[in-house]
């Protein structure tokens, strides 16, 4: 892997999907002590952001309820001036960054190493709740092989970014590194969009044409608006 790629975002701590989905982290202790919670944090470091137009959009009424209203996402996501370029290459989103770092997969009891990662994703809890923030390599590779089969190109965009400073920057880009070398065992052309706008890349995941989902809430929700507008069955 090219070391002169960046994979830190210069959006420390932006977790969009969080913000839109958890009450309590959007109206909770903020980071930064010299505000009173994140939602304010966020008005001041990222006024413009898919974040603050969106809670500022809530009413009173539903601003502490969970999850994200999809419809009121639409709008703010159909008002961003973002010039996006959506080839018809398939586009792959990756979980990076801080996460790679867990040191309690629920099926191992330790922290997982890059290689490790990618063949077995990493399963981690989320309140009483399990989810993957990391994928298994199966499941990329089986809707890889149904959209090809589907006509898609074999040209993969892997898209993906680290939010927190210098925290599982390395093992990142090692996961990147044994992705493509997979990928290319299997005749498929890589190139990397990272290290970009997580607004930019939220959209551009929820618009193209060939998608697969990458873990955690972010990936999540990227497929829930997807299912929404109708771009994906399921």
């Amino acid at each position: 892997m090219d070391s002169s790629y960046n994979l830190y975002t210069n959006w420390e701590a932006y977790r969009l999907s969080d913000m839109l989905n958890v009450p309590m982290v959007r109206y909770g202790k903020s980071i930064n002590n010299k505000y009173q919670n994140e939602y304010e944090r966020y008005l001041h470091e990222y006024p413009k952001s898919i974040v603050s137009i969106y809670i500022s959009k809530l009413n009173i009424e539903n601003c502490t309820e969970e999850g994200t209203e999809l419809k009121l996402l639409d709008k703010v996501i159909e008002n961003q001036e973002f010039k996006i370029d959506i080839g018809d290459e398939i586009y792959i989103h990756l979980r990076l960054g801080d996460v790679v770092l867990a040191d309690n997969d629920v099926r191992f009891k330790r922290k997982l190493s890059p290689r490790e990662i990618c063949i077995n994703g990493l399963l981690l809890k989320y309140g009483i709740n399990e989810m993957y923030y990391f994928y298994p390599w199966s499941h990329y590779f089986e809707k890889l092989k149904k959209l090809v089969k589907n006509g898609a190109p074999k040209i993969i965009k892997i898209v993906g970014g680290c939010h927190r400073k210098n925290k599982g920057i390395e093992e990142s880009m090692e996961i990147l590194k044994l992705y493509k070398i997979q990928l290319e065992k299997y005749g498929f052309k890589v190139e990397f969009k990272i290290g970009g706008n997580p607004d930019e890349d939220f959209i551009l995941l929820s618009k193209a044409k060939y998608f697969i989902e990458g873990g955690g809430g972010y990936g999540k929700l990227i497929k829930n608006y997807r299912i929404f507008k109708k771009l994906d069955l399921e």
